[in-house]
């Protein structure tokens, strides 16, 4: 689990930091820096069984699956925002599994 959503997060900055790049987009690389910020907080958290570390990776990924849904459905462009729709899904269905085992 933890080497998927390091690779989601490297993906996340990767694309954050192209569509700065390529189109200028600050408000791309802000969102990108603050949610692999989240996302690397709350796997740290939730790996050290800190209790609110397992609710704010989840919320994470799921404001991000979200965010990358809306995306898509507005463009119907499979290519980020489906792509990245598609991994924040698998990606919480992962973590829900995971916290599940767990529990």
């Amino acid at each position: 689990m933890y080497i998927f959503i390091a690779l989601y997060t490297l993906l996340l900055l990767t694309g954050s930091i192209i569509g700065y790049v390529k189109a200028e987009s600050v408000a791309s690389l802000a969102t990108g820096l603050i949610s692999s910020f989240f996302l690397i907080f709350s796997t740290i958290a939730y790996r050290k069984r800190a209790f609110w570390g397992k609710s704010l990776l989840l919320l994470t990924v799921l404001a991000l699956d979200g965010f990358f849904f809306l995306r898509w459905f507005k463009t119907f462009a499979f290519f980020p925002a489906g792509l990245f729709s598609l991994l924040s899904t698998i990606l919480l269905i992962v973590i829900a599994l995971r916290v599940r085992k767990d529990a």
